[in-house]
């Protein structure tokens, strides 16, 4: 990959990932958010100011914390004899994450200190991690099918 495109941070990531290959998708998308909400509270005290970085944090946190409670759902049962009660906990979980998304949302916006552009940017930034683990992933995946792992 050229280095425009791949920063050492990212090819870092990577290398970490081959070597400790994700149980599922879904985890390692939803630890990869847990770390960008880190990440984006740091680049908020970086580039602007603390309210900014709380924002963002909180932005992020308000994708995260849903995106958890529906891996938890999800995966909370195994098996072809569980396929009523995993079909019910995609339901329960999808309907969880939405009404938790919600409640987060309605509560930034109750906290004055908080700035709404900066919460938005947090949470689609943070949803941006999500969609794209999944592609890192899978060039991972290339790779080591390429190299004969």
């Amino acid at each position: 990959m050229p280095s425009i495109l791949c920063p050492p941070v990212i090819k870092e990531c990577v290398a970490i990932m081959a070597v400790n290959p994700p149980k599922t998708e879904a985890f390692w998308a939803i630890w990869t958010q847990a770390a960008f909400v880190v990440l984006a509270f740091i680049m908020g005290i970086i580039i602007w100011e603390k309210q900014a970085a709380l924002s963002l944090a909180y932005g992020s946190l308000v994708c995260v914390l849903p995106n958890f409670y529906l891996y938890r759902k999800l995966f909370s049962h195994f098996g072809a004899r569980k396929a009523p009660e995993i079909v019910k906990g995609f339901y329960l979980g999808e309907a969880g994450k939405i009404v938790f998304t919600i409640v987060l949302f309605v509560i930034a916006f109750q906290l004055p200190q908080l700035l709404p552009a900066f919460i938005f940017a947090g949470y689609i930034s943070s949803q941006l991690v999500f969609w794209l683990v999944p592609l890192f992933i899978s060039l991972i995946r290339m790779q080591q099918d390429k190299s004969g792992k």
